[in-house]
């Protein structure tokens, strides 16, 4: 038995096959993803207890914003880098590189700088009699845009080069220790509760930080020559990436943010930021397919790109399997723990529990699907994707329309379980059907 276990283990670590690089990949996002899990848990339960659940509605409102309107500012340039990159890496393309990675440098940048500006214009000329809180909160949380834009750009140049765990850290770990150290010498120096606006700051400086780091460890990553070398830029071809992508990554913000956003216009900040925690706990049995993901969707683009289409169901099956398997533990374990968990954010958070129970049903259905997305676009399918995933988020906003105003935050589960088991069960069929891909475990 001894031996069995010593030969696996060495096929893990020094095999050369597909699913030894996909094991050794999928376990190093797993462990960035492992950290910033339990530290991301940790942070949400900080900024509710140091905020109070009022001016945490506030702070969790705008950041959904900033989430929402990321995608305007990425215009599909971090998903053109995953899909390009391993294939200019394979073919030692290092002038290629060196061009995708500077054009999408450059309209990110810009785009996030004119986004901010916009909502610069908009809160001093149409909202300034708002809640000052709320506006000291989102002109701050603009700021965000541009270099949350940069940083998603350096995490996708991380996970196409298979760095898949410095991808995740900056962001996942290091981000959230940052603020965690802020919140806390705050709270030991002015004994007094944090307001919104005061913790946006504090998640910009800690946002600059993790970003100069990331930058620097996609530098080291890349071939030496791509830093020196004349970039050769190919738009019209990443343009034809970008551009579907874009208007996917905008949909599935959609998709993820609306709820929480709808509930605070139709209802209240303090609702949205109670069921913005529900989503947060729920979101855990994601970890696993989150996890096989950042190694699955390069893996795919690349063996796709040079017709192994024996590896490429070999690593969609591993994929599924995965993800499947964590779902099953943590869903059970969410549910069990779900109540004290709750109670660790402090008083009147309990109120989601039900809805917790339908957003773990609709997580289920999303890990049971694998990388059914990724699959989809990164085989040149993309444009399919935008229009099944724009149907799905138009189906949830007005099932948010109908069933908000009535259930609250029950209603805002209620469409988001049924939206995301749309997308995923159409995209399912599609994959099975045209490009004989089979999901599943087994």
């Amino acid at each position: 038995m001894a031996e069995l276990v010593m030969q696996l283990l060495d096929r893990f670590r020094n095999g050369k096959g597909i699913g030894a690089i996909f094991a050794r990949g999928a376990v190093r996002s797993f462990s960035a993803k492992a950290l910033g899990l339990g530290v991301g848990f940790l942070l949400q339960i900080v900024m509710a207890r140091a905020l109070g659940i009022e001016q945490f509605g506030i702070y969790a409102f705008a950041l959904s914003w900033v989430n929402v309107l990321l995608f305007l500012v990425l215009l599909g340039a971090n998903k053109a880098i995953l899909r390009f990159l391993p294939t200019y890496q394979l073919s030692e393309s290092t002038a290629q590189i060196a061009g995708l990675l500077r054009w999408a440098t450059s309209r990110t940048l810009k785009a996030g700088l004119a986004v901010c500006l916009a909502i610069w214009g908009y809160l001093i000329f149409f909202a300034a009699a708002e809640d000052q809180d709320l506006i000291k909160t989102m002109a701050l949380a603009a700021v965000l845009l541009p270099v949350f834009g940069l940083s998603q750009l350096r995490q996708a140049g991380l996970n196409a080069m298979k760095q898949v765990f410095r991808a995740e850290l900056a962001d996942t770990f290091l981000r959230p220790i940052l603020l965690i150290s802020l919140v806390a010498s705050w709270l030991w120096f002015h004994k007094e509760p944090l307001m919104a606006y005061q913790a946006m700051l504090m998640q910009l400086g800690a946002a600059v930080v993790s970003f100069l780091i990331g930058a620097r460890w996609l530098m080291l990553a890349l071939p030496e020559t791509a830093r020196s070398t004349n970039p050769i830029y190919d738009v019209k071809v990443w343009q034809s990436m970008a551009l579907p992508m874009m208007i996917v990554a905008g949909i599935q913000i959609l998709l993820k943010q609306t709820d929480i956003i709808m509930l605070g216009i139709i209802t209240s900040t303090t609702e949205s930021g109670i069921y913005s925690v529900m989503v947060r706990i729920s979101s855990f049995a994601m970890f696993g397919l989150a996890a096989v993901n950042a190694m699955a969707a390069p893996m795919i683009a690349e063996l796709h790109a040079s017709g192994q289409k024996t590896a490429l169901q070999q690593v969609v099956t591993l994929a599924v399997r995965g993800s499947v398997l964590f779902m099953l533990a943590a869903s059970a374990l969410l549910v069990i723990f779900v109540e004290p968990i709750t109670a660790l954010y402090g008083q009147g958070f309990n109120l989601g529990l039900t809805a917790f129970y339908i957003l773990i049903f609709g997580q289920a259905v999303n890990a049971a699907t694998g990388p059914v997305g990724f699959i989809v676009s990164m085989t040149g399918h993309q444009i399919l994707l935008a229009k099944v995933q724009g149907a799905s988020a138009v189906i949830n906003i007005l099932l948010n329309m109908i069933l908000i105003p009535r259930y609250g935050m029950v209603g805002a589960a209620i469409s988001t379980a049924i939206s995301m088991a749309t997308w995923n069960v159409w995209l399912l069929i599609y994959v099975r059907k045209t490009l004989k891909i089979r999901i599943s475990p087994l």
